[in-house]
């Protein structure tokens, strides 16, 4: 159980194993190998923002999400590339945060998407970390839509 030992981390430690991730990754290190504790890192950031206020979409708000064991397992399939059906209120912008965190790590983005009425409030949510930023892409036969692509 890695838990624990993210616990035990400092918040600069931490900040830390972004850098610490990318090292690895650059020496050979699949990224599948590091995802539990990316996903660890993500979870042990949003234990610690438990109870502060943040803003977003110029709202404050207390945060009050951790990601349950359940939706590790959601982040794991976004990460396989699978599709995880969540019901309204089951969390998907926090689960989104792990597989983007992830896939972050080599420096070559990784996209999400979502309807305009979602993306900022779950941009400022899944922020600040790696870099993110905010493009509208819009196709004829579809509604308007927004992708956010985490750095």
């Amino acid at each position: 159980m890695i838990e624990p030992d993210y616990e035990a981390m400092t918040d600069e430690e931490l900040r830390g194993q972004t850098d610490e991730f990318r090292k690895r990754l650059d020496e050979g290190e699949s990224i599948d190998a590091i995802l539990p504790e990316a996903f660890a890192t993500v979870r042990e950031a949003c234990r610690r923002l438990m109870g502060t206020t943040v803003m977003v979409t110029g709202q404050p708000i207390v945060w009050n999400m951790v990601p349950y064991d359940v939706q590790l397992i959601g982040g794991i399939n976004l990460h396989r590339g699978r599709i995880a059906e969540m019901a309204t209120g089951e969390g998907k912008t926090l689960v989104a945060t792990l597989p983007l965190y992830l896939n972050a790590l080599p420096a070559r983005g990784a996209p999400a998407r979502s309807v305009p009425v979602l993306a900022a409030p779950s941009a400022a949510i899944c922020g600040p970390g790696p870099s993110m930023a905010m493009s509208p892409a819009t196709t004829p036969a579809t509604p308007q839509r927004t992708t956010n692509r985490v750095r």
